[in-house]
């Protein structure tokens, strides 16, 4: 070294040190947290904790790791501390470290971790529930360090998600420390460490004020013959849990059979559970069937997680046919639960309908009673299978809706109206309420409906088809995609008359199946769009009635079109207060009424219909024909 000059020598070590910086400094940027630890998590006495991928809230930055240890820099207390952490589930991480200190080596540092160091939780917040390790239901039997409470006997009951489980405390006169309670317990994980079997979870009862009161953890063990052991913290961690029978509180859960199960196999009607999945005509909720077809669940696939929103198992058939069935069910809707009386009607192999009674009952003798099920006034719930077949469509022939002049901002006439049921209608004749904005026009401003709109029903091949032939004069140009032609036109006070562009508009649906009520007056039509232009429903109910008793012109046919369920008891008059879109379509014209939120996404219709004659025919002489829907009868007048 004596031949270096001392200047040399100064910069060469210069050299070395700015060498080693950039080195730590790139090795201190590699120290990352597991991608799946970021979020929010739980600590017993620290409450919230962030976690990102350099730095835990509260402890300091990440510098250097090794394996599950971790060099964490406390740039406010100027200390390092070595943390050592165990990723126990995906909602549980847990931990040691040692105190904050000066800078060691990683190593040397997490050396200073003794056996018997305290041992910290951190449970994710908001953590999606993970299913419970055992499954009820259960009889138990508790004890909170005065005895066990055994008589009168505590039960632990199913809720529709099986990482959710009721308890249902009773309280034993001579045991101390006893009190009646139901807490229902949601499972967040479970694992195993060595021969140790653990539990965290989240109890929801009428004492809970917080998180701290709101988390719990569990060590259980399974016995022979259904039998589980269970401990259970006194706060929110997973300290002071010995063994599976020392905890705050003690827990012996015993297997037991369904307390709804009636003692005899219970199945539902095969033509129902011939398909295992249907659907609401709007796909809101769909049904399940078991594959042993004791069980039906409902889901909502449009819920992010797809929650199940009930559960019925089947106790007993009270009535069966081949189109026709009455059940008693045990229904249980999250953690709560009784019997239920269930309808079901086939109207199809493909199509059936539901009627459910409202209340639950305790007992299930109570379920089916006069004063609990009344098929007169409770709902029908519609349901079809994914791939429904086509139908014959009833009353085959060629039938023109009759539409008087008016101008309005809606879309080019009724069959755009069935087509996109999600559209808001507005007359643009009729008084626009104080602060409110105009509609939009789906139409140029000087489009009018000229001619009527011509229905035809089954005139294909198949006879399966209903296609609404719509007409409307505009003085523009044509929209992009659909026919046009020149045509005169007279105004609907008679006193000019304009050249004007046609537009033609055809909207075909496909029929699937129909049937009249128990009266015969009223029809019901499922009907599939055959090629939507917009958002709309998957599926229709057509509902016809006789256009009189709706509250039109004698001689009408009153149409509903309805995207939920064939409802029987929907309004059948425009109200403004009604959350839905109707258009009445009389000898006055269309008269719309619209809501920004629509019941259910219905739609509502009533308007005129006067036949032109079967499929094959372009035009017949005048004669009388009666259209038979159900039992009422409708004159129409051929041309």
């Amino acid at each position: 070294m004596t031949n270096i000059p001392g200047l040399e020598f100064i910069i060469l070590c210069c050299l070395i040190s700015l060498h080693s910086a950039r080195s730590y400094a790139i090795f201190k940027d590699t120290c990352t947290f597991p991608e799946e630890w970021s979020g929010r998590w739980f600590q017993s006495g620290v409450r919230n904790v962030t976690i990102n991928s350099t730095s835990i809230q509260y402890k300091g930055h990440c510098i250097e790791s090794d394996g599950d240890k971790f060099l964490i820099e406390d740039k406010e207390d100027n200390c390092f501390r070595c943390v050592v952490i165990h990723e126990k589930h995906d909602n549980v991480l847990q931990y040691k470290e040692t105190y904050c200190e000066f800078r060691e080596p990683l190593e040397t540092l997490c050396e200073k971790i003794t056996g018997d160091a305290p041992l910290f939780s951190m449970f994710r917040m908001e953590a999606k529930p993970s299913p419970c390790p055992f499954k009820p239901p259960f009889t138990y039997t508790y004890n909170r360090g005065s005895g066990s409470c055994r008589l009168p006997v505590s039960r632990a009951d199913p809720c529709t998600e099986d990482s959710r489980l009721l308890l249902r405390y009773q309280a034993c006169p001579d045991v101390h420390n006893s009190e009646s309670s139901v807490e229902e317990l949601v499972c967040l994980a479970w694992w195993k460490d060595g021969s140790m079997r653990y539990l965290v979870g989240m109890l929801h009862h009428h004492l809970v004020k917080d998180d701290e009161d709101r988390y719990r953890c569990f060590v259980f063990e399974e016995k022979a013959g259904g039998r589980f052991n269970l401990a259970q913290s006194g706060d929110a961690t997973c300290n002071g849990l010995l063994s599976p029978t020392e905890g705050s509180r003690t827990l012996v859960l015993k297997k037991v059979e369904s307390h709804h199960n009636s003692g005899r196999v219970c199945r539902f009607p095969a033509w129902l559970t011939s398909h295992h999945l249907w659907h609401t005509l709007d796909y809101s909720d769909s049904y399940h069937f078991s594959p042993r077809n004791g069980t039906l669940r409902v889901t909502s696939p449009a819920h992010p997680t797809s929650r199940v929103r009930l559960r019925a198992q089947c106790h007993h058939i009270a009535h069966a046919s081949d189109t026709q069935a009455l059940l008693v069910t045990h229904l249980t809707t999250g953690c709560q639960s009784g019997y239920t009386c269930m309808m079901f009607y086939k109207r199809e192999s493909h199509v059936i309908e539901l009627q459910q009674s409202a209340n639950r009952t305790q007992t299930p003798e109570e379920a089916c009673s006069s004063f609990n099920f009344n098929p007169q006034i409770l709902p029908y719930t519609t349901l079809t299978t994914s791939t429904p077949r086509p139908r014959k469509c009833p009353y085959l022939g060629r039938y023109e809706v009759s539409l008087n002049e008016t101008l309005y901002s809606g879309p080019p006439g009724l069959s755009l109206l069935l087509a996109n049921p999600s559209m808001a209608l507005t007359n643009r004749n009729a008084a626009t309420p104080a602060g409110s904005a105009p509609s939009t026009s789906l139409l140029p401003d000087n489009c009018k409906l000229r001619q009527t709109q011509t229905l035809t029903v089954g005139c294909s091949q198949s006879q399966d088809k209903m296609e609404f032939h719509t007409r409307v004069y505009c003085a523009g140009s044509s929209q992009a995609g659909q026919a046009s032609s020149n045509r005169w036109y007279s105004t609907s006070d008679g006193s000019e008359e304009q050249k004007a562009q046609s537009i033609d508009t055809l909207t075909a649906y496909s029929c699937h199946g129909d049937w009249t009520d128990h009266n015969g007056t009223t029809r019901y039509l499922i009907v599939l769009p055959s090629s939507r232009k917009s958002v709309g429903a998957r599926r229709y109910c057509f509902v016809m009635q006789d256009g009189g008793q709706a509250g039109g012109p004698d001689g009408s046919v009153h149409i509903s079109s309805l995207t939920e369920s064939c409802y029987r008891h929907h309004q059948t008059t425009a109200q403004p207060q009604a959350s839905s879109a109707h258009a009445h379509l009389y000898n006055n014209g269309p008269q719309l009424v619209s809501s920004e939120q629509r019941a259910g996404g219905e739609i509502m219709m009533s308007f005129n219909i006067t036949p032109l004659g079967e499929c094959s025919s372009a035009s017949v002489t005048s004669v009388s024909l009666n259209l038979i829907m159900g039992v009422a009868a409708y004159q129409l007048i051929l041309r």
